[in-house]
């Protein structure tokens, strides 16, 4: 599965655990408590919960899948946040939500003296009366948690492979002026070229282990460093440079944490920005 699939099937995914909870609880339960009554209401409402718990966990499963697919990193925000929600959901479908139900047969038997449009609110905290009032609270903050995973992992997801923005005392642009071309040193151009050639190597390489890709960054890591250490030139030409470079520094990082489709993902991006290098020096 490739990262953009992945994270379509995320996007989908997230959608629905959204989309219902907010239909049951917000729409749904406001309408039929109000057409329907109280009494006849409560019954239907527990069967529903049930499915609902159900297809969320099913949904926040495949969600989970698809961020691991996306990002090939199980201790990485998007997917933490995944499994967050998924817990939440889960511990409600075959711990809490069963115990709710029961406790909801014995409300059903209660004498009630609360008028018949009690309001949905009571409902969601309260159940069908005194005897499901706990396992209605331990539901809802079951449901709690479940979205306190799944609001991060949508703001994680919408800013995932989002350039990273790295400040500079000298240049805030990423680009070098527009001027013709930068006379530059030999040994920065041979480093700009090693890194290059290192890049174009490993992007050949997509069944590379975790090991070779964290082999390579280390070695564009090396090359680098000595661009800035090797580098004589001096005023806006020097400037330029380090304008040019500071985008660089983000995709080594980000290359480190990286395996699979991702890892070429992230070299392909090195590859093309080294490639202006030849368009604005010499």
């Amino acid at each position: 599965m490739t990262p953009t699939i992945a994270r379509t099937i995320d996007l989908l995914a997230l959608a629905y655990v959204f989309g219902s909870t907010a239909w049951f609880f917000f729409v749904q339960a406001p309408v039929l408590v109000k057409r329907m009554g109280r009494d006849r209401f409560v019954p239907l409402q527990m069967s529903l919960a049930l499915v609902l718990f159900r297809s969320l966990s099913v949904a926040l499963l495949v969600m989970a899948g698809a961020s691991l697919a996306s990002t090939h990193a199980p201790g990485s925000t998007l997917v933490l946040t995944a499994l967050v929600a998924l817990a939440g959901a889960v511990i409600n479908t075959v711990f809490v939500l069963p115990r709710a139900l029961k406790t909801g047969g014995v409300s059903l038997k209660e004498v009630q003296s609360i008028d018949e449009q009690k309001s949905v609110g009571n409902f969601v905290s309260q159940g069908g009366g005194e005897a499901t009032a706990f396992w209605h609270r331990v539901v809802v903050f079951f449901v709690v948690v479940m979205l306190a995973g799944a609001v991060p992992h949508a703001v994680a997801l919408v800013s995932v492979d989002r350039p990273a923005e790295t400040p500079h005392e000298h240049a805030k642009a990423s680009e070098p002026p527009p001027v013709a071309k930068w006379k530059a040193n030999a040994e920065t151009t041979e480093g700009i070229t090693t890194m290059l050639t290192l890049v174009r190597q490993a992007a050949q390489r997509p069944d590379a282990t975790p090991a070779d890709v964290k082999a390579t960054a280390a070695q564009l890591d090396e090359a680098f460093q000595n661009v800035f250490r090797r580098c004589t030139m001096t005023g806006e030409a020097h400037e330029a440079l380090h304008a040019f470079l500071l985008p660089l520094a983000p995709l080594l990082k980000e290359l480190e944490g990286r395996e699979g489709p991702a890892a070429v993902r992230t070299l392909h991006q090195l590859e093309e920005h080294l490639e202006r290098y030849a368009t604005s020096f010499e």
